[in-house]
């Protein structure tokens, strides 16, 4: 949860998670989507996937055909990057919310991304460099 408290420290008064889309691209007109479904929750319980998330797209078992949260430890596909989370999506365990928009290239807001580590940043291809003093990733996934 730290990741997801320090992203929101991040954003400017108008920001809000209902514009996120435009605020976590450069230049949001640039920015190139995909649509999938990710994963539902386990229990009826709402599970909530935070925009900015990194996923991965898990190929084998339970999961499979499912965008994901990227996590290197997994086994199932789900292991390698493919793209970020465009907006926030509340699952649950029948299936709402799990329609989802996952920005697969752009220039985007590197300090707004959830779960980016060296692996995510060489499976999206990304290039990292600061420009006036923000951190910027470059993905083509």
């Amino acid at each position: 949860m730290a990741d997801q408290e320090y992203r929101d420290s991040l954003f400017i008064k108008q920001d809000s998670r209902e514009n996120f889309k435009n605020v976590i691209a450069k230049r949001s007109d640039l920015v190139q989507f995909a649509g999938g479904r990710i994963k539902p929750a386990p229990t009826s319980t709402p599970v909530t996937n935070y925009a900015g998330t990194v996923l991965g797209f898990a190929t084998s078992g339970a999961d499979s055909g499912y965008y994901k949260p990227y996590a290197v430890g997994n086994a199932d596909g789900s292991q390698v990057a493919v793209g970020v989370l465009a907006e926030d999506c509340i699952t649950d365990n029948f299936g709402n919310g799990s329609e989802i928009s996952v920005i697969k290239n752009g220039c985007l807001f590197s300090d707004l991304l959830i779960g980016l580590d060296a692996n995510a940043k060489t499976n999206l291809q990304g290039q990292i460099y600061t420009e006036h003093g923000t951190n910027l990733i470059d993905i083509r996934s």
